[in-house]
């Protein structure tokens, strides 16, 4: 069918975060985040840019593999010194790999590259300005989300979100198990369990209430493995069309189109 764009879930986690979103014509690739390698397999040639949505290191430990790709992002994450120094550390000489001047500087622009529309959506994260994505071929349309603690439905952008033919998000956290610390492998402290739930991620429960409408075509990612499983996000989830990322399954491939994600 074509339009089709295919959807490579490299990983998702805390452990290291990338996904790659292939258009199934051209075989153009655009990078979500770098976290985790350049995966086997993927070639350097077909990958148009690389797309930041912010600064952590479990989104951007390997973004010098791609010092040759445009990186979009917004201005404020792409010159944190984090960045920077992960091109710098693997250069010979620092000079020949400064960030492109071509990449998105204003969070909500568009722009084209290859055969991909990209769109930020500003996000809620405790970053300088983290954003998420909305990637268009002109016939199919994907948001990436990742690490935002609450989404805002009254803004502009939602009904842009809600639209998209999948919809990848964070399920992080279960609520009962982040409050009370049942069934937990290693509990967090008080003050990150404070910071995960006020501007880190967002629960299983947060996230089913508030895409309510469209969760059929809904990707679930980034799992705590301390404070939430598969299985957690399934019941929350179950009578659903929703995908849940397992990452003890990564790579996971899923190919979507209108009105569906297979």
């Amino acid at each position: 069918m074509k339009g089709q764009l295919e959807i490579t879930i490299v990983n998702s986690g805390s452990d290291g975060n990338s996904t790659l979103i292939r258009d199934v014509d051209t075989q153009k690739v655009l990078v979500m985040d770098v976290g985790v390698h350049a995966p086997p397999g993927l070639k350097y040639e077909d990958v148009v840019g690389v797309c930041i949505t912010h600064c952590h290191n479990d989104h951007i430990r390997y973004i010098h593999e791609y010092r040759t790709k445009t990186i979009f992002g917004t201005h404020e994450e792409l010159t944190n010194n984090k960045v920077l120094r992960k091109f710098e550390m693997y250069a010979d000489d620092p000079d020949l790999y400064t960030l492109p001047n071509d990449m998105i500087t204003e969070e909500c622009l568009e722009c084209r590259v290859g055969p991909f529309t990209i769109k930020t959506i500003p996000a809620n994260h405790d970053t300088d300005a983290p954003v998420h994505f909305i990637v268009s071929n002109g016939t199919t349309s994907f948001f990436y989300g990742c690490d935002s603690s609450v989404y805002d439905t009254e803004s502009p952008t939602w009904d842009a979100i809600c639209a998209c033919d999948a919809i990848m998000v964070d399920c992080n956290y279960s609520e009962h198990s982040m409050l009370t610390d049942d069934g937990v492998k290693q509990a967090y402290s008080d003050e990150l369990k404070k910071r995960i739930m006020s501007s880190g991620h967002a629960s299983n429960e947060y996230i089913r209430k508030t895409f309510d409408k469209v969760v059929d075509k809904m990707i679930l990612g980034h799992l705590s493995i301390n404070y939430n499983t598969t299985f957690k996000t399934r019941y929350i989830f179950s009578g659903t069309k929703a995908k849940v990322v397992d990452r003890r399954e990564c790579p996971i491939k899923f190919k979507i189109g209108k009105k569906h994600v297979h």
